[in-house]
């Protein structure tokens, strides 16, 4: 914070890939001017609120406080249902654990201008959303696969059902593997996909890759998004 012109890149989000995308832009915005930075003494009442108010989140909290995390083993114990991945109200913990870190990547979005926008810090969009659900089939998937891979040591958290797994976009299911992820020798060589599944997923990729482009058109010359503010990355 003494050195701002020091930037670090880092993901601390169960969406990693879109932690560091919006990180990316953000760091951007800043280097370029576009976003500007705050004196020091704001910066850290931002922090302080921002630890503050994430406090109050139970998971977060016991991964982040270790008096907190004392108290809760002495307390609950192994017994209590929060030890119980599938009690209806550890998976409502989960949830609002999952909408706390997408507001938080929200409302860095929204600083850098990045350009899907997935809600604000106090409210989520239907994107944002999706991907809370996302998070939350992901997280239960491997959860489900447990028992399976004691009888079957060849299946990997990678072979769970993924039909729940749904694009934000398109709305268009994942497609599951034909094998086992450790008994794929090679893409090229294997189908690894059903046919008709794979040729449906090409279709949708296709149009994808048709309105990225159309996006890019309406860019400026200097390769920045709509607005000008920050560039454009597909």
């Amino acid at each position: 914070m003494s050195i701002p012109s020091m930037y670090y890149m880092l993901e601390g989000s169960d969406s990693p890939l879109l932690n560091l995308d919006i990180t990316a832009w953000r760091a951007l915005a800043q280097i370029t001017g576009d976003l500007s930075l705050p004196p020091q003494e704001e910066m850290q009442r931002f922090n302080i609120e921002t630890m503050l108010d994430i406090m109050n989140d139970p998971n977060i909290r016991y991964l982040t406080d270790s008096n907190y995390k004392k108290q809760w083993d002495e307390t609950a114990g192994d017994k209590h249902w929060t030890s119980d991945r599938f009690d209806h109200r550890s998976r409502a913990l989960a949830i609002d654990s999952f909408a706390l870190d997408f507001r938080l990547l929200a409302r860095d979005a929204l600083d850098s201008g990045y350009p899907v926008d997935i809600g604000t810090y106090e409210h989520l969009s239907d994107k944002g959303e999706a991907l809370v659900l996302a998070g939350i089939v992901i997280k239960y998937a491997r959860y489900k696969m447990e028992d399976i891979l004691q009888d079957d040591p060849l299946r990997t958290f990678r072979d769970c059902e993924p039909s729940e797994c749904v694009s934000i976009f398109t709305g268009t299911r994942a497609v599951p593997l034909k094998y086992n992820w450790l008994e794929l020798g090679s893409c090229e060589l294997v189908d690894i996909v059903d046919e008709t599944a794979g040729e449906e997923a090409c279709s949708v990729q296709a149009v994808q890759v048709t309105e990225a482009t159309n996006i890019v058109n309406q860019t400026d010359g200097e390769g920045k998004g709509p607005g000008g503010s920050s560039p454009l990355v597909i």
